[in-house]
């Protein structure tokens, strides 16, 4: 997997994890504060990993750290769901490459038209452009990689447009508050 990690990346994708954002028709859960689990686990070979989760405004972000030296790798996500029947509609998931490029990913829903992509736009901005790289009989994903001047505006964003062209020609618009984004690119060391 060329993108983000693919451990942290089934992680912010399983059911389990909930951060979701206040829009229409969207069930909104914004914690006012950071809030943190942390989870020790060790293999079969007896390698200890811990799994810290922490809660940013309507961000979620994931470190595991393992190995020996421990390595820790963390990636961020936020969840756009439908309140009847809590199921994923967007996953913006924030982390690095193997080669340390920061990326943003968004998950999808499927029969989406590949082109244009998905866009982004931070606070009413000029959109950035997500290419789908993978689709699935469940989801669809699409990358870009986080520009230092990208990065600079999302620290500062309290708002992201996020675009995306079904198959039928309709342009779907998420447009959402993005608390604790700052918190959530400050602990993954951005």
């Amino acid at each position: 997997m060329n993108g983000i990690n693919r451990a942290l990346y089934h992680s912010f994708t399983a059911a389990g994890l909930l951060a979701c954002v206040a829009t229409s028709g969207l069930a909104a859960t914004l914690p006012a504060s950071a809030q943190e689990t942390t989870v020790a686990q060790a293999d079969t070979a007896g390698t200890k990993t811990t799994t810290t989760t922490t809660k940013y405004g309507g961000w979620t972000v994931q470190c595991s750290e393992s190995g020996e030296p421990p390595r820790k790798l963390c990636g961020a996500s936020y969840r756009v769901v439908a309140k009847k029947n809590n199921s994923n509609i967007l996953v913006w998931l924030i982390g690095f490459s193997k080669d340390g490029k920061l990326l943003a990913e968004f998950v999808t829903p499927t029969e989406v038209r590949i082109e244009p992509g998905v866009t982004v736009s931070l606070d009413g901005g000029k959109p950035v452009k997500a290419d789908y790289v993978e689709c699935t009989t469940r989801s669809c994903k699409a990358r870009a990689e986080i520009s230092p001047n990208f990065s600079r505006q999302l620290k500062g964003a309290k708002s992201a447009k996020v675009e995306l062209t079904r198959l039928d020609g309709q342009v779907i618009q998420f447009t959402m508050e993005i608390p604790g984004v700052d918190q959530a690119l400050a602990e993954l060391g951005v």
